[in-house]
């Protein structure tokens, strides 16, 4: 089973005979550290259109450390949003913060 790396460090691997389901959909974290936003791409099951995808924005991003990229597998958006809560935490403090200047100003 080949290794896995990402951002330079290695991946736990799979216990043997683990694969991807055909519910499995890839999803494109593009991550940009100074505004803390993340762009979602979502591929279906198009698991050859996601790695091309993923590796062109590799060879683009290069060595930018304000840029991560990540491919993940996953059965929904949702369970991404949980295990990759990182990425998104920025996203939900702004949704937070909205939504309370929203219920603060429908108030008045």
């Amino acid at each position: 089973m080949p290794t896995l790396k990402q951002g330079g460090e290695l991946l736990p691997e799979l216990p043997e005979g683990t694969t991807m389901t055909k519910a499995t959909r890839y999803f494109l974290l593009t991550f940009r550290v100074a505004d803390r936003s993340v762009d979602v791409e979502d591929f279906g099951a198009d698991e050859t259109a996601a790695t091309d995808a993923y590796s062109r924005q590799e060879l683009e991003v290069g060595e930018d450390g304000d840029v991560e990229i990540v491919l993940v597998g996953s059965d929904s958006l949702e369970s991404v949003r949980k295990t990759h809560s990182h990425y998104f935490s920025a996203d939900e403090d702004v949704l937070a913060s909205v939504e309370k200047n929203l219920l603060v100003l429908g108030g008045r």
